[in-house]
C-alpha cells in the first residue's frame, strides 16, 4: 500500500490537531508528503517510513506555529477522534468538551503536547524519539510528567 493511502488520515488527523483549521491541515497534510517524497528520492534506504511522514508533518507544524508566532504553545491540539455525532445535542457537548481539553493541553509545554499527540497516535517510544529528537530513554518520563502536569491542571479546574 503507498505510503499516501496508507498514512493520510492519521497525518491529516495529526494536523489538524495542532493546526485546528481543516484548509490549513489539509495543505500542511499535502506539503508533508511532498516533502516524504523529496526526501525519499534523495535518501532512498529509510527504515520507517511511518516515523520519517510524522517527523516531517511535526517540523512543518512546528515552522507553522513560528510562523503564527505561536512557537510556545501547540493550540487547538485535542485527543477527541473526528468522527461526528448523530444528534445536535452531542455535537454541542462533544464541541464543548474538546474546547475545555484544548485550553487545559495549551498550558502544558509544545514538547509535552507533542508528545502526548505522537503517543496517542500509537507510536513507541523508539518512533517518539525520532520525531521529536529527544533521547528514547527520555520518553516515558516526558510522557509521566506531562501526563502528571495535566492531571493537576484538570484538577485545579474542577
Amino acid at each position: 500500500m503507498p505510503v499516501y493511502k496508507k498514512y493520510y488520515p492519521n497525518i491529516y488527523r495529526y494536523i489538524f490537531r495542532i493546526v485546528g483549521n481543516q484548509e490549513e491541515a489539509n495543505q500542511l497534510t499535502q506539503q508533508t508528503f511532498m516533502n516524504y517524497y523529496r526526501y525519499i528520492c534523495a535518501h532512498p534506504s529509510v527504515n520507517s517510513s511511518r516515523a520519517l511522514v510524522f517527523k516531517i508533518a511535526n517540523n512543518i507544524c512546528c515552522d507553522y506555529l513560528r510562523k503564527k508566532q505561536r512557537f510556545k504553545n501547540v493550540s487547538n491540539a485535542d485527543f477527541v477522534s473526528m468522527n461526528t455525532a448523530e444528534l445536535p445535542e452531542d455535537t454541542m457537548l462533544t464541541e464543548e468538551k474538546n474546547e475545555i481539553f484544548r485550553n487545559t493541553l495549551k498550558k502544558l509545554s509544545q514538547k509535552d503536547q507533542q508528545c502526548l499527540l505522537l503517543y496517542h497516535e500509537g507510536f513507541s517510544y523508539a518512533e517518539i524519539s525520532a520525531c521529536l529528537r529527544i533521547k528514547e530513554n527520555s520518553i516515558g518520563k516526558v510522557l509521566s510528567r506531562a501526563i502528571e502536569k495535566l492531571t493537576r491542571i484538570i484538577k485545579k479546574g474542577e
